[in-house]
């Protein structure tokens, strides 16, 4: 008998077989067109074959999956490729998720910009990595990280390069910090602060070391000298080997008239004062005096008298609120200067609104000492130094806070800088918990080396109100501590377990993973076995769904109860008695009349043979399926009526 269409006969002639781009029927059945997402390459027993993930196949019957061409992709069956999202790519054939391309990571089901201070240097689905100390990236979307230039530093994840405080530079690789800062030629301090070196001293080259005096007979006028801007004192020149040596001396040098007069000092005595221009309360400054005869020379020969230094305003019978002065309030002569490492506590109070702090005035300070050349000792006083004291943010060195004293019964407070110890920080030297200037605790997400040293490995951080507010979480990552007020210490960006993820990390908690999902953390990489399953994000509900099964499984997403349960869901292979033939399927349907299937599995029910039938539908074993009486049969097989 001939064979049905589209089939033509085995080379036995016994049965027959379904042509390419058919699906195998029984003997003496129809054979059925591929539908599309499925193929059958050649005549063969059997059924048509999904298209396996990264192709795809759009129309039904003969013809082979095509691979999906670049920038697209495909999970098994489909019928069309996928394009890839904005900031991403995928090679020809590949399956599942597209790769971010170079500068952006995955989060959320989107390829988004690195953050400013990180990079990520090719496509791909590594997440993007902090730009090492020393460099930065201040666009988002960087493939790669810039060296900060001389004089400033970077720690790694840094956005910008923060500039050394001034007359400092940097001369280590990859500066991280402003422990990397120096003071440059001329200048001296600890790279913190760096102070011009006084008249008289000199300091060659960069480096932590202190200014020191010129040579011997040789003074140097500007501030932040070097070695050659000492220049020979009146009465000496530098005409021989460099060094300075008298006038008319035996050497038969003639030298000219001398800088600041004849080589003879006038028997009138001055006190000239030099001091910062800006202070800061409680912080060390240095001050020099001089002694100057009438020609403004300074008077070398002076090594004897002793000077004091007080607050002229505690001078006033009227101030009720001195400054305090810290450090050496003594100092003796030393060719003819005196050099003080003083600090100034003054005096401030608060405005009337009771928040803001004011400056009650500014510290004046005073230089007095007995002459000890003059036969009389007479007294000499130097001119009233003016403290100009920083207000406000620049009150205190960043880093530091404006710690108040207790109020006297005027209301002032005496103030004093304090610099933040480890495990703290301050951004603003007023600001802290019940407007009290304090210094700030450590951000859960951070690492604080005190002062406004301050690291955080991950997230977006940005200085709000003077202190450090989380503002995004990369990928993988919980925001924690922030919702309608910060909760400064709790900031962090948790990170997400492996088995679970993140829809979106400023706003969602991490997820357990469902079971019929592979996750990394940050979302859904892979669809576990079986291949197919389609998965949606439910951004209402903040969860991935998973909306169908592939051929022969169905949804499980619920719990015993049927209370939906994100965590459960997977695709379950159709149990005995039940079948699922769609391409896409929710549920197993029972196996027609006339069929049965007797085990869980994806394949379809099984139909009765020759001569046998069945009524029911639903059957889980082939004893369904009756014998036809003596002497008769069915037409095919699967028959539902009687023979």
């Amino acid at each position: 008998m001939p064979c049905p269409p589209n089939s033509d006969s085995s080379p036995n002639r016994s049965t027959c077989i379904c042509r390419a781009g058919y699906a195998s029927g029984p003997d003496g059945g129809l054979c059925v067109l591929c539908a599309a997402g499925t193929y059958k390459d050649m005549a063969r027993l059997g059924p048509c074959v999904v298209c396996p993930a990264g192709t795809f196949k759009n129309v039904p019957g003969p013809g082979s999956c095509a691979a999906c061409g670049s920038g697209s992709y495909s999970f098994a069956n489909a019928t069309t490729c996928v394009p890839c999202p904005a900031n991403s790519g995928a090679t020809p054939g590949q399956s599942g998720y597209c790769n971010c391309l170079a500068g952006y990571t995955w989060s959320a089901g989107l390829c988004v910009p690195c953050q400013a201070g990180t990079y990520k240097a090719s496509q791909g689905s590594e997440p993007c990595v902090a730009c090492p100390s020393g460099s930065i990236s201040a666009a988002p979307a960087s493939e790669a990280c810039s060296e900060c230039l001389a004089g400033s530093y970077a720690a790694a994840g840094d956005s910008r390069c923060t500039e050394c405080p001034p007359q400092a530079t940097t001369e280590v690789d990859a500066p991280v910090s402003i422990a990397d800062c120096i003071c440059r030629a001329g200048y001296e301090g600890d790279g913190w602060t760096c102070s011009a070196c006084p008249a008289g001293t000199y300091k060659g080259k960069v480096g932590p070391g202190a200014c020191m005096e010129c040579p011997a007979n040789s003074f140097s006028v500007g501030a932040g000298a070097g070695i050659h801007d000492c220049i020979c004192s009146a009465g000496f020149t530098g005409s021989l080997q460099g060094l300075c040596v008298p006038c008319n001396s035996t050497t038969g040098v003639v030298c000219n008239r001398a800088m600041y007069g004849s080589c003879i000092a006038s028997d009138m005595r001055a006190l000239e004062v030099r001091g910062p221009s800006v202070a800061q309360a409680g912080i060390a400054f240095t001050a020099v005096v001089l002694k100057r005869d009438f020609y403004s020379q300074q008077i070398k020969s002076d090594s004897s008298s002793l000077l004091r230094v007080s607050d002229a305003s505690s001078l006033s019978q009227n101030n009720e609120s001195p400054s305090e002065i810290v450090g050496a309030t003594l100092g003796t002569m030393r060719l003819g200067e005196t050099r003080f490492s003083l600090g100034v506590r003054p005096a401030f109070h608060r405005a009337d609104d009771g928040q803001t702090i004011e400056l009650l005035s500014m510290p004046q300070l005073v230089f007095q000492g007995s002459d000890a050349h003059s036969k009389s000792g007479a007294d000499m006083t130097s001119p009233t130094l003016r403290v100009n004291v920083s207000t406000g943010r620049a009150a205190c060195p960043r880093g530091s806070v404006l710690s108040l004293g207790a109020a006297s019964h005027t209301g002032a407070q005496i103030g004093s800088c304090t610099r933040c110890r480890a495990g703290t920080y301050s951004l603003d030297p007023l600001v802290g918990p019940a407007s009290e200037p304090s210094c700030l605790a450590c951000p859960a997400g951070g690492r604080c080396a005190g002062g406004d040293e301050v690291t955080f490995a991950v997230g977006d951080w940005a200085e709000e109100q003077g202190m450090f507010v989380l503002k995004s979480c990369p990928p993988g990552h919980e925001l924690v501590g922030r919702s309608d007020q910060v909760d400064a210490a709790a900031q962090q960006c948790k990170p997400c377990l492996q088995t679970e993820y993140v829809m979106d990390p400023n706003r969602d908690s991490c997820t357990a993973c469902p079971n019929g999902a592979v996750c990394d953390g940050s979302g859904l990489v892979a669809r576990a076995e079986p291949a197919g399953a389609v998965w949606v994000a439910d951004m209402e509900q903040r969860i991935y769904r998973l909306l169908s099964c592939p051929t022969g499984y169905r949804v499980v997403n619920s719990s015993a109860d049927g209370v939906f349960a994100q965590q459960l869901q997977q695709c379950s292979a159709c149990p005995e008695g039940r079948e699922c033939t769609a391409a896409s399927c929710q549920t197993c349907l029972p196996c027609a009349p006339g069929s049965f299937k007797d085990m869980a599995g994806p394949f379809p029910c099984t139909l009765c043979e020759l001569g046998t039938y069945a009524t029911a539908a639903g059957a889980t074993s082939e004893t369904f399926c009756r014998s036809c009486p003596l002497n008769s049969n069915t037409r095919n097989r699967g028959q539902v009526r009687e023979c």
